[in-house]
């Protein structure tokens, strides 16, 4: 038996697509052929990869009788090309024994498999052969995580108690029949038995020739269990509790295979290095082969690869290619499995090569090692995902509202930055291939066979994006600058050219809209009225619907509108005004619920898809129209991320851009442009008095850091739980976000991201579908959160009696006098007594405070020091309730004290 022997291992990551087996299918056959090619020994493919990883409750379609048909013709692809080449695939497969004997908790048992799932599997094909199945055993059901909803959770124990007509389970695997199949043309495949749930596969050399190799299958979620990411302090868990380092104490594994479906993070990669080199001092050489781009709906997949081996990375392919396969390959030297007490669960013999072709390896890219590397990193998933995207759903192209602030100018030019970087990596015959849907793909090759790469670009792109700035007395001069040049390019205020991100411009104008809107609203009908004298009501009714509160008195506004109503009786109901409050916010969202339906216009003549673009702060705090900005596309472009980290993006794509590409100077004016939405009257001067920063209370940064301290942070070393507000604020104190808040000012906002959160729910639940990116907040893929609950009402409560503790002693008194109670015993009334918490909510609205927030708890704390501590202390049916549970408690305890005193 040889000391040592190489082996070559490959790992490809494939985009596949939910149920389209045919792709699926050529994807997995073109990763053969590169295997094949390459000499290698073992090619390792993604979790669910002959499926497709996010298939929601499309898996409940999955049968046994499909899927056999496809791995078998898998497998015999594959023997075709090298009958020694041993090919790891995933995909569902349903197996259940109802006839399990009586036990307690039966129906409990996986192998009974009482709802009748599926279970999650990576099966081992080789020489013609399906080999084996491993069935996950760790189910991703957290977070972004359905699987338990899809799957059944394998079990070793209930493995190893069990027996069937095949033989009796043992080491986590027990024997099930495969089914036979058949070809079209007669030629059959007979059923044959094979190991199932956690088996170790031994690979022996033909001839007895002694080199072999134990093969284990480690499902992507499995192999955090036990480490650092998974609730312990440190990795001193591993070796207990990891299902690979449990099987490695029974069974020398000389390769562990990781299929992964791993859906995006932040920085995440460095968790997927961590844990390959942690498994590796329990194997061989550990292989982790991650799914690429979108397979369903909501998330890409990096396609990230690697391998592994003594503690050490030593293969490492690129991340987030625009090609259909991302392959890496590395020549591994090994050893000889020892034998330990394990037996392995099946036996294969096969022939090992002397000599291997040089190595495929493309990784890591250039930005990964970079300076920038978290905004190339999300940059380029989430350019993937909008390829994939567009491409999977035969889009032609996308329409996008430009307003000429932030927002909008990130979501066009990310469609600029998509066609670079597909462009670059798959040339433009390799583009169009990906496009073939494309109607003016004719066009583009053209332009390509006459001038080159460049401007087949451009070609693209003019026909690929229609941009529409669509403005009203509102907008100003600086906006429409912004819009016009990022698409059209122009000049900075020195006088530099800049070039535009290409695609169609076109501007309208829909103050007349917006006007016609407030006269029906008023009760005139236009087309039963006379053209002269409908345009006469139209004007007058403009005329008060642009009137600003400082250009006139609440009386003077009541007289215009009398009059208005005693010239014309065709308005018959109220007339809108910015000049009363109470028609505000009406008069901001009929402009973007029109802006809404005209984009949609533009997309359904054009047969494009429009792009929503509320960003993540605003999904967070409401601050988008519901029918308007909000459903001003049909997929949402930038949901996944916070204002104030886009803009910290596209000042980055400004300066140097992404590896390869070019900076995106058309950002110029959209970055110099202060948020704002644009839908207030301007002031007298003719400037902007709308923004948005000011409306919601808080900068975009604090925004961010509460929303983080309120959904994502937790506070304990276990996890058990979120922060509760009170918790969240001494969190943002120590923050430099909030750096010379005082405690009403910081209680202020934090009190406005909790209630504007309670108020987003309705929104968040009618959202577009979005890229999804860690911290998002819709409930298809993300926060589940309900849309009616007590949104932490009593919590709030809670945190306003310690806001009042701290001022109080700040002002050299105590709460007790303030409230008449001690901490303790208010906090515990916060959480108990609905009409106290409700008091202390009433008596913090301050309608007429001109800083974005209306709830107070400075205006709490003076309506206290006037009223006094009786203002608060009125019996209710909470304080009834703690009384009598109290009185008894004490009652009890004085029956104890006696009786241990006897």
């Amino acid at each position: 038996m040889p000391a040592t022997f190489d082996l070559k291992i490959a790992s490809a990551s494939c985009n596949q697509t939910g149920g389209d087996w045919p792709r699926n299918l050529a994807n997995i056959c073109a990763a053969i052929d590169r295997a094949a090619e390459d000499g290698a020994d073992i090619l390792c493919l993604e979790e669910l990869g002959l499926a497709g990883y996010e298939r929601g409750d499309d898996f409940h379609y999955s049968d046994n009788a499909k899927t056999r048909a496809l791995l078998q013709i898998i497998a015999d692809y594959a023997a075709s090309k090298d009958a020694n080449l041993i090919v790891s695939v995933g995909h569902p497969w349903y197996f259940a024994d109802k006839k399990i004997p009586a036990q307690p908790e039966r129906r409990k048992n996986p192998i009974f498999n009482r709802i009748n799932k599926q279970f999650n599997v990576q099966s081992v094909l080789m020489g013609g052969d399906v080999i084996s199945m491993s069935a996950k055993d760790w189910l991703f059901t957290y977070e972004r995580g359905y699987e338990g909803r899809h799957f059944e959770e394998w079990s070793d124990i209930h493995a190893n108690a069990y027996k069937n007509a095949h033989g009796k389970g043992r080491d986590g695997a027990i024997f099930i029949e495969l089914p036979a199949t058949a070809y079209p043309d007669g030629a059959e495949v007979p059923a044959r038995t094979i190991p199932f749930g956690s088996p170790v596969i031994q690979v022996k050399e033909r001839g007895g020739k002694g080199r072999a190799m134990n093969l284990f299958q480690l499902i992507c979620e499995a192999y955090w269990v036990g480490s650092r990411f998974d609730g312990s302090a440190d990795n001193s868990d591993y070796s207990r509790d990891n299902p690979l380092a449990r099987k490695a104490k029974d069974y020398d594994i000389t390769v562990c295979i990781n299929p992964n479906a791993s859906p995006p993070v932040k920085n995440k990669i460095d968790k997927h290095d961590e844990l390959c080199k942690l498994g590796s001092g329990y194997c061989g050489v550990f292989v982790h082969t991650d799914g690429l781009g979108s397979n369903g709906s909501t998330f890409a997949q990096f396609g990230s690869r690697l391998m592994a081996q003594g503690g050490k990375l030593v293969s490492q392919g690129r991340r987030a290619v625009f090609t259909d396969i991302g392959y890496t390959s590395k020549t591994v030297t090994v050893k000889p499995p020892k034998n330990r007490r394990g037996k392995p669960h099946v036996v294969v013999n096969r022939d090992f090569r002397d000599k291997h072709p040089k190595d495929r390896q493309d990784g890591p890219a250039k930005w990964e090692k970079g300076p920038r590397r978290e905004l190339e990193e999300e940059m380029r998933i989430e350019l993937l995902w909008l390829f994939d995207y567009v491409r999977k759903n035969s889009i032609s192209g996308i329409a996008q509202a430009l307003s000429g602030g932030k927002d909008s100018a990130y979501n066009a030019a990310k469609v600029r930055m998509m066609v670079e970087l597909a462009v670059n990596e798959r040339g433009v015959d390799g583009f169009l291939a990906a496009m073939s849907h494309l109607p003016y793909k004719d066009k583009v090759k053209k332009a390509f066979e006459a001038s080159g790469r460049d401007m087949a670009v451009e070609v693209i792109m003019d026909h690929m994006l229609t941009c529409v700035y669509m403005g009203t007395d509102n907008s100003s001069e600086e906006t429409f600058r912004a819009a016009k040049t990022l698409v059209e390019g122009g000049k900075t205020a020195t006088g530099e050219s800049f070039k535009g991100i290409g695609g169609k411009f076109h501007y309208r104008n829909v103050q007349r809209l917006v006007e016609v809107y407030a006269e029906i609203f008023s009760g005139v009908n236009p087309g039963a009225v006379a053209d002269a004298r409908e345009a006469e009501i139209r004007n007058e009714i403009a005329s008060i619907l642009r009137l600003r509160g400082d250009e006139t008195t609440p009386e003077e506004l009541q007289r215009r509108i009398s009059v208005l109503k005693s010239t014309f009786d065709e308005v018959a109901y109220d007339v809108i005004s910015t000049a009363n409050p109470a028609h505000s916010l009406a008069y901001e969202n009929i402009q973007a619920r029109l802006r809404q339906v005209l984009i949609m216009l533009f997309s359904n003549v054009e047969n494009k898809i429009a792009i929503s673009n509320p960003n993540l702060d605003e999904g967070r705090n409401s601050y988008a129209t519901w029918g308007g900005d909000l459903h001003g596309g049909m997929i949402s472009g930038n949901a996944h991320k916070g204002k104030h980290r886009q803009t910290e993006h596209m000042e980055l794509l400004y300066a140097h851009g992404l590896e390869g590409m070019a900076p995106v100077k058309a950002f110029h004016w959209a970055l110099q442009n202060r948020p704002s939405a644009e839908l207030q009257p301007k002031s007298k001067d003719g400037k902007v008095t709308q923004f948005d920063e000011d409306q919601l209370g808080r900068t975009f940064l604090q925004m961010d850091v509460i929303s983080h301290f309120m959904l994502n942070d937790r506070p304990l070393s276990q996890q058990e739980r979120k922060n509760n507000p009170v918790e969240v604020f001494e969190k943002c104190r120590k923050h430099p976000a909030f750096k010379g808040d005082d405690i009403e000012t910081l209680h202020d906002r934090i009190r406005m991201s909790y209630d504007k959160w309670a108020h987003a729910q309705f929104k968040i639940h009618g959202s577009p579908i979005a890229f999804t990116y860690g911290e998002n907040v819709d409930h298809q893929s993300s926060l589940r959160t309900p849309n009616i609950s007590a949104f932490h009402r009593p919590e709030l409560a809670q945190l306003a009696v310690h806001c009042l503790d701290l001022m109080a002693r700040r002002d050299k008194g105590n709460v007790k006098a303030l409230m008449g109670g001690s901490r303790g015993a208010l906090m515990l009334r916060a959480l108990t007594d609905d009409a106290f918490a409700q008091t202390l909510s009433s008596k913090m609205w301050t309608p007429r405070a001109q800083d974005g927030r209306k709830m107070k708890v400075g205006t709490l704390y003076a309506w206290l020091k006037t009223n006094g501590a009786a203002s608060v202390d009125e019996a209710t049916p909470g304080t009834a309730i703690v009384a009598a549970a109290a009185g008894f408690r004490r009652k009890a305890a004085g029956v104890s004290k006696k009786k241990r005193a006897s």
